[in-house]
């Protein structure tokens, strides 16, 4: 039913509302949409626990996702003692959490006589074969990446595993739109660390099935996806009706509602959105000067070459009703109900942001001339 805190989800059991704790502080907007399936499993309350139930995985296209991060780890033992990871194939599982310096990696494995630090990240954001992580903004994994690529230069082997919970993946890709500066350390990196991603599944009792297929990762593309340019969306509230002067267009009336402006950027697009958030803006009626007072404000990117305005256009008129009397070049959309919530918003999010990567993969496949960045 609703998400009231990171680690809280309120559903329905049985016909009963009932809480659930949520082992993942992921954002899970691709995931946690009101009327999704979850799997919950109970919880012994005699261990001080305050809540009876723990949310175990959520299903997605008929699918179990597993949400539980503490388990991740489990999963990578088992695969690594298994000997389903390449390059890793005769690595010792020495300790879990281990410690180098200031800096906590998950395990310390043995590769001929030598240590070799391994972190793992759980992956469950994901577009038809198309996995990506993170979905949120994480400085910590980018220091996890900076810190193990130290280790390495000094003469310690390194790597980072990620255990993707979609059996459909097909290739792995840093979520360049989410994290930009995340994915390219990934990209800076990839020459000393041993990177790796892994597909698992899950059955409906939540039993990890047998079958584990490696995951490409398509370095040949990186550069060209990371170029900092394409869409963006400015999601915000209003709980109040408003009045906007537009430039050379005078003022238009916004109700109260759930908003989403849509503009673009043929480069720096990470500066021409970070404007939108300064706190020094001149007082006065315009979208900008609104922000400072509006609820839930979101930057979501696009990034990508293709020049997908209109059609990004023609989409959110489906689902929205389009504000006229916006600037050109841009456009201003409203919703009765707030955009992250809404299924068929995420997954136009989803098919915009993965649909450059999707044709360059298609094309390196089956019909590489079709399509020319």
């Amino acid at each position: 039913m609703e998400r009231p805190n990171r680690f809280v989800v309120r559903c329905l059991l049985d016909g009963h509302e009932v809480e659930a704790y949520l082992p993942n502080p992921g954002r899970l907007w691709e995931l946690l949409l009101p009327g999704r399936k979850l799997y919950l499993a109970p919880q012994d309350l005699g261990k001080k626990l305050k809540l009876s139930y723990l949310v175990a995985a959520v299903e997605r296209q008929g699918v179990p996702v597993m949400l539980h991060t503490h388990l991740t780890n489990d999963v990578a033992e088992l695969l690594l003692k298994e000997r389903r990871i390449r390059g890793l194939e005769d690595a010792r599982v020495i300790r879990r959490e281990a410690t180098v310096g200031r800096s906590r990696f998950d395990f310390e494995l043995e590769m001929e006589g030598r240590p070799f630090y391994l972190e793992v990240k759980s992956c469950s954001l994901f577009c038809g074969k198309i996995a990506l992580f993170p979905d949120a903004v994480t400085e910590r994994g980018k220091r996890h990446l900076v810190e193990l690529a130290g280790l390495a230069r000094a003469g310690t082997s390194t790597g980072v595993l990620f255990v993707v919970h979609w059996p459909g993946a097909r290739f792995f890709l840093p979520d360049y739109h989410t994290d930009l500066e995340f994915s390219r350390t990934f990209c800076r990196l990839k020459d000393n660390l041993l990177f790796r991603a892994v597909a698992v599944g899950w059955d409906r009792s939540m039993s990890l099935s047998a079958e584990t297929h490696e995951v490409s990762i398509p370095w040949h593309l990186m550069d060209h996806l990371t170029a900092d340019r394409g869409e963006y969306l400015l999601s915000f509230n209003l709980q109040e009706e408003r009045s906007v002067e537009i430039p050379g267009r005078g003022m238009i009336r916004l109700t109260a509602g759930h908003f989403l402006h849509l503009l673009s950027a043929s480069k720096d697009l990470s500066v021409k959105m970070a404007r939108h958030l300064k706190s020094d803006r001149k007082p006065g009626p315009s979208i900008g000067h609104i922000l400072s007072s509006a609820a839930s404000v979101h930057l979501l990117p696009i990034r990508s070459s293709l020049g997908q305005m209109e059609e990004i256009t023609v989409a959110l008129r489906r689902i929205a009703s389009e504000v006229e009397g916006v600037a050109n070049g841009e456009r201003l959309f409203v919703m009765e109900e707030e955009p992250i919530h809404n299924e068929r918003f995420i997954e136009l999010l989803l098919h915009f942001r993965c649909r450059e990567a999707e044709l360059l993969l298609d094309c390196k496949r089956n019909r590489r001339q079709e399509y020319q960045p």
